[in-house]
């Protein structure tokens, strides 16, 4: 007996995930931009006052869209594990001020740089607003392995160093999505 099967697999950009690190990065990050083929050149993420263009807000997502109001130890927690639900694209609020200098936050940053760990963090196409006001579109999703990290108290500068990768999830494709380096490949038939 013979037995044949024939399956076609689909490729998307990711439109939902799960486990986001609530640190957003502007879609026009320059490595960003060149796609996989810059992946692997290390980068700087710099969170500052300036850099996001919208006063009082950091980068920091309030994925749960709580009015900038879920604690320091719940955005810890998010940073850790990632958010424990599945994100569709859209707009989230910001978690206002510079919470990267509060201890919790900055424990699980050290946390994921101890682990060399490869997260999946937001990638947002505009923000909007300031402070407890921003809101951040997000348009994608990028895995990002991080080396370092360094809040310099002084200054209220953050940077974030490491290296965006390609990742591949199970589920969460939306075709017409845009592709930042994250996607998802499922059977269809």
């Amino acid at each position: 007996m013979t037995v044949r099967a024939q399956d076609v697999a689909r490729a998307a950009p990711l439109g939902t995930a799960a486990g986001v690190v609530p640190i957003g990065v502007a879609a026009e990050n320059p490595v960003l931009a060149c796609g996989p083929a810059c992946f692997s050149q290390e980068t700087t993420l710099t969170y500052d006052h300036g850099e996001v263009d919208a006063p009082g807000a950091f980068g920091l997502l309030d994925l749960s869209n709580s009015a900038g109001a879920v604690g320091v130890p719940t955005l810890a927690s998010w940073i850790s594990g990632g958010y424990p639900d599945a994100l569709p694209l859209g707009r989230y609020e910001s978690e206002p001020g510079n919470q990267f200098n509060s201890g919790p936050v900055g424990d699980a940053i050290d946390g994921l740089v101890a682990s060399h760990a490869e997260i999946l963090l937001p990638i947002y196409s505009s923000v909007s607003g300031n402070g407890a006001n921003a809101r951040y579109t997000v348009a994608g999703f990028a895995g990002f392995s991080i080396s370092s990290w360094d809040d310099h108290l002084r200054g209220g500068e953050t940077t974030i160093t490491g290296y965006f990768r390609e990742v591949i999830r199970r589920a969460g494709g939306a075709p017409g999505a845009t592709y930042f380096g994250s996607k998802s490949v499922s059977l269809v038939g």
